[in-house]
């Protein structure tokens, strides 16, 4: 399929959009544009077979039997849907014939009566029974694109595994998704909970167990409103594109700013950086069997973490630069070591692409309750460091017994320089004002490009993979442990959410990505007083040694400051 090149036929039988950029084109249907890093990761999720995709996994431990969770998940999925729409969006349709499909518009398409809602959910939510693990669920849906393309979610529900707890799994597209997947599953998961399922609890338990089916059916139909696409449209997602144009409403001296800082991030980006290099073609010889997606996990545990912020406070660094900078390093050192040409290495600088989080400049519209949120907050950003900045020429040769803490020391160094580099090219909101024209740039530039290798006309490219360090670096996951969550009448009385009926909890969240494009992404976060560093990557592209290797030299830096002995 090809990507409709002219949209303005779409856009004029919008009606006058709303406050949030969403037009009614059909007594069931809203539309709005893509804008930004929206249109550029929904072009590369459809022609780069889902690139960009997440998976995030929520063990848990309860006392509600499978069956009654079985029953539950397809109306609680239903539940959420009701609360947050976001979920019922899709970002690719078709245009006047079957050959094209639109890319550049998010589509919202109102469910009327219960079969259309059993349907939907059909394709939304699953059940899993004698997988082995979450584990392989997770990575089997990071092995592929959501379907139909476009579809903003699937979730699952993996109940009594062969090995370890069972786990509710969210495999969600990128586009219209930042953190707010989060709070997606915390209501997924408070929803199992709904006063409706008490209420009917005695009816489905004298259900067969053959006869789930019918009692999910009788419970989303207890819990099926129809949707007016009204009363939906304001709680629709707006761009980030959006939100800013609104709040700042930019002129002539901040679009200047915009236009400086999309010069620096280009002048950046055509300076010599180190990376990871990969494979020089995409390999195609492995096994049908063989899932190439791979997502490498390193944890701390909650000591380990306390002992490394203190660290990090007492040398006036953040862990997340802190763990930037020893990627930055790690990639440095054994990109050298693996470097088969034999030839003596130059000293190159590092270009970092890192996502921005709009938060710090649009903290209300970002919030998770506000009306019409920007759930797609991502903004990229762009840092440039010296190769005296990444290797000092000044270190002088250290006796082995100090080699350690002089690498910790140096670390700590180039993470202040870091922040402050990031921190300088983030101080203005205005940065925002060059998103349209960066995100139209890389959709337009993926289309050409898949166009031109489906006629023929381009050969594969003879240079190979390659990875500047990145680091999506996403703070402590804010999602509840517990359920049901306590109310507000609980918090002020002596009942609380532990002393339910019935209860839940997560033991941990682990995420997967689906990363098909040349990159090697390095994401952290933390859940539960745990810290989580994981690396996601294509094998096909990538030396899993290679690979695997900068991620256990990272965790050698970071080790020293989680064991205060050490130091």
């Amino acid at each position: 399929m090809a990507a409709s090149a002219n949209t303005s036929t779409a856009s004029e039988r919008l009606e006058r959009p709303s406050v949030n950029g969403w037009g009614i084109v059909s007594s069931n249907e809203a539309k709005r544009r893509l804008e930004g890093a929206e249109l550029l990761v929904n072009y590369s999720e459809y022609f780069n077979q889902g690139d960009f995709q997440l998976t995030l996994a929520f063990p848990f431990k309860t006392d509600i039997d499978v069956t009654t969770l079985e029953k539950r998940f397809p109306a609680a999925i239903w539940i959420a849907r009701t609360l947050l729409p976001e979920l019922g969006t899709s970002t690719v349709s078709s245009v006047s014939s079957s050959s094209e499909v639109d890319l550049d518009h998010a589509t919202f398409e109102a469910i009327k009566t219960l079969d259309e809602a059993l349907g939907w959910l059909d394709q939304s939510a699953f059940v899993v029974h004698g997988a082995r693990s979450f584990q392989e669920v997770c990575d089997k849906t990071s092995n592929e694109r959501i379907e139909p393309a476009g579809k903003h979610f699937r979730a699952y529900l993996v109940l009594n595994p062969k090995s370890g707890p069972s786990a509710f799994v969210l495999n969600v597209s990128h586009v219209l998704n930042g953190h707010r997947l989060l709070y997606q599953a915390q209501n997924i998961l408070q929803s199992l909970f709904h006063p409706v399922f008490s209420e009917q609890s005695s009816r489905c338990s004298r259900a067969a167990p053959s006869d789930t089916a019918r009692a999910q059916i009788e419970l989303v139909k207890a819990v099926f409103k129809p949707e007016d696409l009204k009363r939906v449209l304001p709680q629709l997602p707006q761009s980030l594109s959006h939100a800013y144009k609104s709040r700042f409403q930019p002129g002539t001296e901040q679009l200047k700013i915009s236009s400086q800082k999309l010069a620096q991030r280009l002048e950046n980006d055509a300076k010599p950086t180190i990376g990871i290099r990969g494979f020089n073609h995409v390999l195609t010889s492995l096994r049908d069997d063989v899932r190439p997606m791979v997502n490498l996990r390193r944890s701390f545990s909650r000591q380990e973490q306390e002992r490394f912020r203190v660290q990090c406070k007492r040398n006036k660094a953040t862990i997340s630069s802190y763990v930037y900078a020893a990627i930055v390093k790690a990639t440095d050192q054994v990109t050298a070591t693996f470097d088969s040409s034999g030839n003596g290495q130059m000293a190159q600088g590092a270009h970092l692409t890192f996502p921005a989080h709009a938060s710090r400049w649009l903290p209300g519209e970002t919030a998770n309750h506000a009306r019409s949120v920007v759930t797609m907050a991502i903004a990229p950003a762009s840092v440039y460091l010296s190769s005296e900045d990444v290797r000092p020429s000044s270190s002088g040769s250290l006796e082995q017994s100090d080699l350690q803490e002089a690498q910790v020391q140096d670390t700590f160094r180039l993470a202040r320089m870091l922040g402050t580099k990031q921190n300088e090219y983030l101080e203005s909101p205005h940065m925002l004002g060059f998103l349209d024209m960066l995100g139209q740039a890389g959709a337009e530039g993926i289309s050409n490009n898949a166009e031109a290798l489906a006629k023929g006309s381009t050969a594969v490219s003879p240079n190979p993979s390659f990875s500047t360090p990145t680091l999506t670096s996403q703070g402590i996951f804010d999602i509840a442990k517990d359920y049901p969550l306590a109310t507000s009448e609980q918090k002020e009385s002596s009942t609380s959410a532990s002393s339910a009926s019935r209860w839940l909890q997560l033991i941990d969240v682990v995420q997967y990505g689906r990363a098909t494009s040349p990159s090697v992404c390095f994401s952290l976060y933390s859940f539960d007083g745990r810290l989580n560093l994981m690396v996601h990557f294509d094998e096909r592209r990538f030396d899993r040694g290679v690979v695997t290797a900068v991620l256990d030299k990272v965790c050698d830096l970071i080790a020293p400051c989680c064991h205060a002995a050490l130091l």
